[in-house]
């Protein structure tokens, strides 16, 4: 055969550890995420930053190989159903000691909640791009009720290297922030 390539079982398989980003865009397809910008964009009224220097540099590394409890998540706007839920999961699950936690990668996030016990999750979060350095794109089932949706993820100034205030937003979600503290290594 001319121009054909023998690929080996499994040895294409995105990880979420390790993403493939082509001019500042996650492009492997992992979680079925699109390998190019363009539907993101159309859908959060953003725009991805079009090379690779945020995905390498940016404000969120910091957390990376790091797990972290969710302290607090709220509405800031009309509160959607899905962050109702949401709410409810946080605050059940604090109270018969499963907490809700994200432990974060080079190439996304995922976490850990009450419906972990019912084999419902884990459900990883996949970085699509950057807007800027505190500003990243999501992918996630967890970001929408039906099927898989893209979400803004921004940090607030105020967050350190174990103390994170994030500003999001996702269609199914609404306006949200999430406040997360930073897990002790031999913290369960």
């Amino acid at each position: 055969m001319v121009n054909s390539v023998t690929v080996k079982a499994g040895s294409n398989t995105p990880k979420l550890n390790d993403p493939l980003v082509v001019r500042g865009w996650r492009a492997d397809g992992i979680i079925g995420m699109a390998r190019t910008p363009e539907k993101a964009e159309k859908a959060l009224g953003v725009k991805i930053a079009p090379n690779n220097d945020l995905y390498t540099a940016n404000d969120f590394q910091k957390y990376n190989g790091r797990s972290f409890a969710v302290k607090s998540l709220k509405p800031t706007k009309f509160p959607m159903p899905l962050l109702q839920a949401m709410r409810i999961i946080v605050w059940c699950g604090n109270r018969v000691g499963k907490k809700t936690v994200f432990t974060f990668y080079k190439g996304g996030s995922q976490e850990e909640n009450l419906l972990s016990i019912f084999h419902l999750g884990p459900f990883p979060y996949s970085t699509g791009g950057y807007v800027s350095k505190a500003e990243s794109i999501t992918y996630s089932r967890a970001n929408s009720l039906f099927g898989k949706s893209y979400g803004t993820q921004k940090l607030d100034p105020s967050s350190t290297k174990d103390y994170m205030v994030s500003n999001g937003y996702s269609k199914g979600r609404g306006h949200y922030q999430c406040v997360l503290e930073a897990l002790n290594e031999t913290t369960p």
